[in-house]
């Protein structure tokens, strides 16, 4: 296995014959690399195995421009063109290698951007670059012939677990772009410019492969905004084609629910920190392990990668583009975007076993509902907190249309974190959920801060002067000494 940079050709990296038998070898040294994210408390662990993927992948795109022809037995005109292989036991979708490779690429981008000073020689320091070439391998698995000419005569099931990475990947772009939009960066596009790899290097093969025109060579300064729309494209073909609980017949369905402790803004109460954590989650890692009785549902053998379970990809794509719908500019794409990943979570109540999500599941509807109640309350806000003398002025903004629609969504989202409280407190939980004492001191502190924004955002909203303050009161209890401070200075004021 080479492990050595992927910003150069690996020493046993050459144009050699690639058979049926290297395929399954690389889907093992795949596997492995999960394995080892899965496993280890140190993702960055893992990335000595992701090169070896790399490489190896970069060793099958040297022999063939679509390695699929190793395991789609093409037909007769095809296979003139093509040495012969195996057929394989299982069918395989034609994107099966360009799966393997675009995710390690995910993956490998995702680390990095955790663990800078383990990049080698050679290799950028931050993830835009792995995940620019992990975009373009999945571009180049679109175009793939055995996809896009009839003569083929392949038919195949979409490649669910390859969209739903290619929308996440879309996702961490857009987070990408916040980030340096808000440090007001130079190169706050990030998709003008090609990183300079060395020609002799995997990532250089990858752009030589790549179709002419794709989506991302297409973009001019896009929005953040926009790189969610083309995730949402991709999540809606992974979500529609991704096998349900119930097409696995006589295997109980209880995956467990992933910890993921994202950071998350909360304005009113910047005195509360959490540990830190990474807002996204790294890749197939969920924490606790599924039980036992889930194991045999990874064997789906469309996909060359043991797929997770239905609902920790719906959990892990909702999450994931809440934490951007947070921190987009306008109100308006805040409120679509925290709208859509509550569709998703809404999914999931006939997926589960919800004894296990409970908590998590509608600790998640909470904060979308939360931001949708801030984004529409925000114009209020602004008028009340500019005309705080005028009477009528401050009457005309409570009543307006978004305020009233703002206090309902906001009703939502202290309805969803008071039953998320509750089943956390509650010993059903406790027994069922795997999760140690730190984790449930984590995830307390984190209820109580949704919980109490959302009574200060909805007290400041509503005027009636008997129910404001009782919202207050009760935001001073849940958000503890900082929050009653803050009201103690607006009091002042």
């Amino acid at each position: 296995m080479d492990s050595c940079s992927v910003a150069a050709r690996g020493a046993h990296t050459a144009p050699s014959e690639c058979d049926y038998e290297d395929w399954e070898d690389l889907k093992d040294l795949y596997k492995s690399a999960l394995d080892q994210l899965e496993g280890d408390e140190d993702p960055s662990e893992a990335l000595p195995l992701l090169r070896g993927v790399i490489h190896e992948c970069h060793r099958f795109l040297l022999r063939y421009d679509d390695p699929s022809v190793i395991f789609t037995s093409p037909p007769s005109r095809a296979r003139l063109l093509q040495p012969a292989h195996p057929k394989p036991k299982h069918p395989e979708l034609p994107t099966a290698f360009h799966n393997i490779l675009g995710t390690a690429l995910f993956l490998f981008g995702n680390i990095i951007s955790l663990y800078p000073k383990r990049a080698l020689a050679g290799e950028p320091t931050h993830a835009v670059p792995y995940w620019l070439a992990a975009l373009d391998v999945f571009e180049t698995a679109e175009s793939l012939p055995t996809r896009t000419d009839g003569r083929f005569g392949f038919s195949a099931p979409e490649d669910w677990h390859m969209a739903v990475v290619w929308g996440r990947t879309w996702v961490r772009l857009a987070q990408e772009t916040l980030i340096r939009s808000a440090h007001n960066s130079k190169d706050a596009d990030v998709f003008l410019t090609d990183y300079a790899w060395p020609a002799s290097s995997p990532m250089a093969i990858i752009m030589a492969h790549r179709p002419p025109v794709t989506r991302r060579t297409s973009l001019c300064s896009p929005t953040p905004n926009d790189l969610m729309e083309l995730a949402m494209d991709q999540f809606s073909r992974g979500i529609f084609h991704m096998p349900h609980p119930q097409q696995h017949h006589g295997i109980p369905y209880l995956p467990t629910p992933p910890i993921m402790l994202s950071t998350f803004s909360c304005p009113m109460l910047e005195n509360i920190h959490l540990a830190p954590h990474e807002e996204f989650e790294i890749g197939p890692r969920m924490s606790p392990p599924p039980p036992a009785s889930i194991l045999s549902l990874q064997n789906h053998h469309y996909s060359p990668i043991p797929p997770k379970s239905r609902a920790t990809h719906l959990y892990t794509i909702a999450a994931e583009v809440v934490h951007v719908a947070e921190k987009l500019a306008l109100p308006s794409e805040r409120k679509i975007w925290a709208t859509w990943a509550d569709s998703v979570l809404n999914q999931m109540r006939m997926e589960v076993d919800m004894d296990r999500w409970r908590t998590a599941i509608l600790r998640e509807r909470g904060r979308c509902w939360l931001i949708v109640g801030s984004a529409l309350a925000e114009t209020a806000e602004q008028e009340l907190e500019a005309h705080a003398d005028d009477a009528m002025r401050i009457s005309a903004a409570l009543a307006m249309d978004d305020t009233q629609e703002a206090r309902e969504a906001l009703g939502y989202a202290i309805e969803f974190l008071d039953k998320a409280i509750a089943h956390q407190m509650s010993s059903a939980y406790s027994m069922c959920s795997g999760r140690t004492c730190k984790d449930e001191e984590q995830e307390e502190i984190r209820l109580n801060a949704l919980l109490a924004e959302a009574l200060l955002t909805l007290a400041n909203v509503t005027g009636e002067d008997s129910i404001r303050e009782d919202l207050y009161r009760r935001a001073s209890i849940v958000g503890g000494e900082d929050v009653r401070q803050m009201l103690f200075g607006m009091n002042e004021n």
